[in-house]
């Protein structure tokens, strides 16, 4: 895991600054190159240990390539094997050195072999490929002007950023990396790479990954339930190897209690709001799942005072106005590290592959009752009245900003398939304009700690895996997630009772209306507006001083 910069020096904070230490805060290194119109460029990467203890030496580069990485490749040893027998030979014990021998032996076909998250760059000289994996697990930003550009994995890394004229982004939707408080930000999208031409800032991009096609094979239930825990067992099994303490952020749902049970961690982290012991109550169940399964559940429970203490830090790391879970996420990562902890295990993405998420809920009950109606003697008519599946979603989607309904429906429509069933398009939309920014919260507060999150429900092989399911098998008695629950009660059997038994559905909320606005709603339009201030008056008041920089982090 690190962070990664590059590009025009002139565009870029030297890397003596610190600027994405905390990315990376166990060893850095880099090149410098002379192109042919006399500029300077950077290749620079910042490394978190995680794989291989020991110092390498940066940069690390091949035949005139060199690599800037940032990640994990889990199944790099099997790769790495493969190109042994090729003839390549290795000098380092990572996958960094594994991405760059594979993409100069198979070029950007690589990135189809690679099982993991990562977001990296290799430079010839001339051209730079920039390439992002799948679902955006880690960040990869370009700062072009026009005639110079720079790459890193925040924003912080570039200099003399300039606010938009119109910084708010409240009405902004889905949320895009691309729409930045910044001018001139661009992001490389999840499933992308880019080649440029560095010399003439010329830009071609190719999506390499799109969401797989509804198959709806499995028409099994038990064939379901053994498959998924086949595939999902080997993705936490992989996700777990590391030369470094690994934890688990726990919740008393499905999603992260499965996670426990198949990587059995020592000690586990819970956040419980004291404000939501009576709507919310997490430790109840996770106490009493760790009596029953025997591990130390480690609970935190952040206050009003810890937000205004570090609000500031989230401004600085969050860079884009991200969701209240920030906090939470933030308070986690860092009680984690203080703890010795580099790896945690999170859940993200079962409730968008699975149709956990309550916006699909209230679609697919609806499909239900609406079939009924367009199978009896009233469909002409009541078909009219309904519309269709993909004007309900976005109606749902849009319940806040009405006005913005004809752009997100093209959005939708991008990626909808008419012939697949509803809930296999709920789960594209929501893994492809949804399930992003989770993830860039996720990646912002962990690394702002130097920690490491890792999602074995986001393995390709369980998202290929979810696009097998007939509708029946996705979803059983008319609740979302039957596979996930199914494949709990069947490693945990009675131990997971209170679990499977829970009926409040939430995701990570924290009571920052409560605290600062008055009311008890999870609306974000005054956090969003809060949070945005913080971002623009961190980055203003830092903006062409490096060495102010390091006193934020």
């Amino acid at each position: 895991m690190c962070g990664i910069f590059g590009g025009y020096k002139s565009l870029l904070h030297a890397p003596s600054s610190g600027i994405l230490s905390h990315r990376g805060p166990d060893q850095d290194g880099g090149s410098v190159h002379k192109l042919n119109n006399g500029a300077q460029f950077l290749m620079w990467t910042t490394r978190l240990k995680i794989v291989d203890s020991k110092d390498i030496d940066f940069p690390i580069s091949r035949l005139g390539h060199v690599i800037s990485f940032n990640g994990e490749i889990y199944n790099w040893l099997e790769i790495r094997r493969n190109l042994e027998c090729l003839g390549h030979k290795f000098f380092t014990h990572t996958d960094i050195e594994v991405a760059l021998l594979a993409y100069l032996e198979w070029g950007p076909a690589c990135l189809e072999m690679f099982n993991g998250m990562f977001a990296f760059a290799v430079f010839d000289g001339n051209e730079l490929f920039l390439a992002r994996d799948r679902f955006g697990k880690k960040p990869l930003f370009l700062f072009n002007n026009g005639t110079e550009f720079a790459f890193a994995s925040e924003l912080k890394a570039f200099k003399n950023l300039q606010l938009n004229e119109s910084p708010s982004l409240k009405g902004s939707f889905p949320w895009d990396e691309d729409q930045s408080l910044f001018k001139n930000i661009t992001s490389v999208k999840p499933g992308e790479y880019r080649l440029i031409d560095v010399n003439h800032i010329d830009e071609r991009s190719t999506r390499w990954y799109s969401f797989p096609q509804y198959s709806g094979d499995i028409d099994n239930t038990d064939l379901a339930i053994d498959t998924f825990l086949e595939i999902f067992s080997d993705a936490c099994a992989i996700r777990k190897i590391a030369d470094a303490p690994v934890t688990l952020f726990l919740s008393g749902g499905v999603d992260s209690v499965l996670i426990q049970s198949m990587v059995h961690a020592e000690t586990t982290y819970t956040c419980q709001f004291e404000e939501f012991l009576n709507t919310i109550n997490e430790v109840e169940l996770v106490k009493g799942l760790a009596k029953k399964i025997n591990f130390d559940a480690r609970i935190i429970s952040p206050t009003k005072s810890d937000l205004e203490q570090c609000i500031s830090n989230l401004g600085w790391h969050s860079e884009f106005a991200l969701g209240t879970s920030i906090f939470p996420s933030f308070c986690l990562s860092r009680e984690a590290r203080k703890d010795g902890f580099k790896v945690a295990f999170s859940g993200e993405g079962a409730d968008e592959l699975f149709n956990g998420c309550v916006r699909n809920e209230v679609l697919l009950e609806e499909r239900d009752r609406i079939d009924g109606y367009e199978d009896g003697p009233y469909r002409e008519m009541t078909s009219k009245y309904f519309s269709n599946d993909i004007d309900r979603a976005v109606k749902l989607a849009m319940w806040h900003t009405p006005d913005m309904y004809d752009e997100v429906r093209e959005k939708f429509e991008s990626v909808w398939d008419n012939r697949a069933p509803l809930a296999h398009n709920l789960s594209v939309v929501e893994t492809t304009f949804f399930l992003p920014e989770k993830l860039m919260s996720a990646d912002r507060m962990s690394m702002a700690n130097s920690l490491e999150v890792r999602n074995p429900f986001l393995d390709y092989r369980v998202v290929d895996f979810s696009c097998r399911l007939m509708p029946a098998i996705r979803r059983n008695s008319k609740q979302g997630k039957s596979i996930i629950r199914a494949a709990l009660q069947k490693v945990l059997g009675d131990a997971a009772n209170a679990v499977l038994q829970r009926t409040v559905k939430h995701g990570m909320p924290a009571p920052i209306n409560r605290w600062f606005f008055d009311n008890d709603g999870f609306s974000r339009e005054n956090w969003k507006s809060w949070i945005e201030e913080e971002i623009s008056s961190s980055f203003c008041s830092h903006a062409d001083d490096s060495s102010l920089l390091e006193s934020v982090l």
